[in-house]
């Protein structure tokens, strides 16, 4: 994965993602190469484009997000990547 531009957002904008979540603050515009989109923009500067991303290699899983989610996406996805990784509380 990597970053192609940089799109800043205006102070009170926001942008759709298609999970249903909502992004603020910035965008920025993706090249997948090998990792597989979790979320993308569903408007904004970039639409179509991947806001989430995840990319397995070897043993490990990389995720990368390319904006500042709300805070129920971030909570969403968080624990998400929590559960894949085997985390559990003690």
């Amino acid at each position: 994965m990597r970053v192609e531009e940089f799109a800043p957002l205006l102070e009170g904008e926001s942008v759709l993602l298609d999970d249903g979540g909502t992004a603020d603050v910035w965008t920025e515009d993706l090249v997948l190469a090998g990792a597989e989109a979790v979320a993308r923009y569903v408007d904004g500067p970039v639409p179509g484009a991947p806001a989430i991303t995840r990319h397995e290699h070897g043993a490990g899983v990389a995720w990368y997000v390319a904006t500042r989610t709300d805070s129920a996406t971030t909570a969403r996805h968080v624990g998400r990547m929590v559960s894949a990784a085997g985390v559990a509380p003690v």
